[in-house]
């Protein structure tokens, strides 16, 4: 009181919290549209509504672990293709007289195509369900144990991260269709061997 210079006890501030943070930027907008009228005698607003985000420095922390989720998602992007076109390309290679000899047994090329194609898949599908599981131990782990991190002044925050499945199906689906993608070219490249060259292979 004696910091506000208040001479009767006032309430000074009233703090809401969301069931969902998902309307946050939306009730703000509610609320200074319905108290934004309400003004002093001097013409000023006698309200003001804020959200955490501009009170508290820890949003900041929020939107650059956002930004590196994007920039993980990105190298995991570059890995999977490098990794999956460098497998590929190397069977295909290794594999030069077995499909000479198929495609000289009459295979089509379609045929030859679908075969690499299956194995990018699989390779994808198998690469999914070990990051899926590796990942989740780790993540569990993490939640049951919890991180730890000094704030400044205040009390230190407890960070236990969890997955969210929407996310998780959606990497899963990213991972696989980038493995069929990088298996495409490889896979192009085998369905279009000549079969004599490809038997001549050494």
């Amino acid at each position: 009181m004696e910091v506000l210079r208040m001479e009767q006890p006032e309430v000074s501030e009233i703090a809401i919290r969301l069931g969902d943070f998902g309307q946050l930027d939306a009730i703000h907008g509610q609320l200074w549209a319905s108290l934004a009228g309400t003004l002093n005698p001097k013409g000023k607003p006698v309200f003001e509504v804020h959200t955490w985000e501009k009170l508290h420095p820890f949003a900041n922390v929020a939107r650059s672990v956002d930004l590196v989720t994007r920039f993980m998602l990105v190298i995991l992007v570059a890995v999977v293709l490098v990794a999956v076109i460098n497998v590929m390309m190397m069977a295909v290679y290794e594999r030069t007289r077995e499909i000479g000899t198929m495609a000289a047994l009459g295979t089509q090329p379609g045929k030859i195509l679908a075969l690499f194609l299956l194995e990018g898949l699989l390779l994808g599908v198998l690469g999914a369900v070990v990051g899926l599981v590796v990942g989740g131990a780790a993540v569990s782990v993490m939640h049951t144990t919890g991180y730890t991190m000094a704030w400044g002044q205040q009390a230190d925050l407890v960070l236990r991260p969890t997955l969210e499945l929407g996310q998780v199906v959606f990497v899963t689906l990213l991972v696989v269709a980038l493995a069929v993608l990088g298996s495409l070219q490889p896979a192009s490249r085998a369905s279009r061997l000549d079969p004599i060259e490809a038997l001549r292979h050494v």
